[in-house]
């Protein structure tokens, strides 16, 4: 029986959780119970944190994550895990197929339910296909097995997603220059990640701009936006964009959590983004970019921007670093690939806009070290 986990449960959890094997797939480290409990208190903070029983005993764990603004369609999966003891007996597939029964009896709103699966999971990616969930996007050397940062070799997750409708929102020129999306998992492979970044390189030279743009484009530094987050609507984003996407001006509709940067040299502004961070080690050197912005008169210079952009985050010790572009950013999609990223998948309904009432898809690229 799949229920709510109550206080009763947290040493069942934590159990669960820091199995040696089970462990290594979890977002965060072995550790007392004692050390874990505000970690569990975040994880079920909204009062989503599952577990699935068997004759009073807790045998399966899962988290469910509902998200807000324009993610408010979606739903995540997190913290799969069964006790050691009962595995091979099919008690994960249940859990989640109750739980997908949940989201489907309650929760009308969720058009999308998405998980994460690493590479080297076969197991776990296979029971998720046979649930009905697709591959959407790669996150290359995303996820670490150990928490030693030093030593860890990191391993790629597969952004995987169950749609309530399965067809295609829209439909973008951009889109129809890339393979099929079901052949991605074979053909990117970090050797492609290795061989594509040699791009980065190439940019190494700016000789073919005016040497005083080339001075101020290597000086370039981050930092947060402090001033009112609506003037970076009147200011910054593209009335074209407002217009072709028909987004809400509201910026916390699209992100109530994501911190707002601007690249700026010169006493000018170049470009902006939402950076994402994460807390946990696995994922200490992850960072997701997402609404990138670049200014319209310095679109011609979007490569080195992007490429100033990406040291900055290198010298704060990231590793990986996810874009997330929507399809119709052809200027910005192409700056990107010239800057060294690769195209890594599409997320499927990945923003609801609530003026157009219309999901749009977002193209994911990523750049590796």
């Amino acid at each position: 029986m799949l229920r709510l986990a109550t206080d009763s449960d947290y040493l069942a959890i934590w159990s669960i959780y820091m199995d040696p094997d089970a462990n290594s797939f979890m977002d965060y480290g072995q550790m007392d119970p004692e050390s874990f409990k505000p970690i569990y208190d975040m994880l079920n903070s909204d009062g989503h944190f599952y577990v699935y029983e068997i004759t009073n005993q807790v045998v399966s764990i899962c988290r469910l994550v509902c998200f807000t603004g324009c993610y408010r369609h979606i739903a995540y999966i997190g913290s799969v895990a069964t006790l050691a003891a009962k595995r091979k007996h099919g008690y994960a597939s249940k859990m989640l197929v109750a739980l997908l029964n949940i989201i489907s009896e309650t929760m009308p709103q969720i058009e999308r339910v998405e998980l994460f699966v690493e590479e080297d999971n076969p197991k776990a990616l296979a029971l998720y296909q046979k649930l009905g969930f697709e591959f959407d996007a790669i996150y290359p050397n995303w996820f670490k097995r150990s928490t030693d940062i030093l030593h860890a070799k990191p391993v790629a997750s597969l952004l995987l997603a169950r749609l309530k409708h399965a067809e295609r929102s829209s439909t973008y020129p951009l889109e129809q220059n890339h393979i099929k999306l079901n052949d991605k998992i074979k053909s990117i492979t970090r050797s492609n990640f290795i061989l594509k970044n040699k791009k980065w390189h190439e940019l190494n030279t700016l000789t073919k701009i005016q040497s005083t743009t080339r001075f101020i484009l290597s000086k370039l530094a981050i930092k947060t936006y402090s001033k009112n987050a609506q003037l970076y609507l009147d200011t910054i984003l593209p009335i074209k964009k407002v217009q072709l996407l028909q987004f809400t001006t509201n910026r916390n509709y699209y992100f109530p959590s994501y911190k707002l940067f601007v690249l700026y040299g010169d006493a000018q502004v170049f470009a902006t983004a939402f950076i994402k961070t994460f807390a946990n080690e696995r994922l200490s050197g992850d960072r997701v970019i997402d609404l990138l912005e670049i200014k319209e008169n310095q679109l011609p210079f979007a490569p080195y921007i992007i490429k100033s952009l990406v040291n900055i985050l290198l010298n704060k010790n990231c590793s990986t670093i996810i874009v997330k572009l929507f399809e119709c950013e052809t200027e910005l999609y192409n700056a990107c690939l010239a800057a060294g990223f690769c195209f890594t998948g599409i997320i499927k309904n990945a923003v609801f806009c609530p003026v157009a009432k219309k999901y749009h898809n977002k193209v994911v690229l990523a750049f590796t070290v």
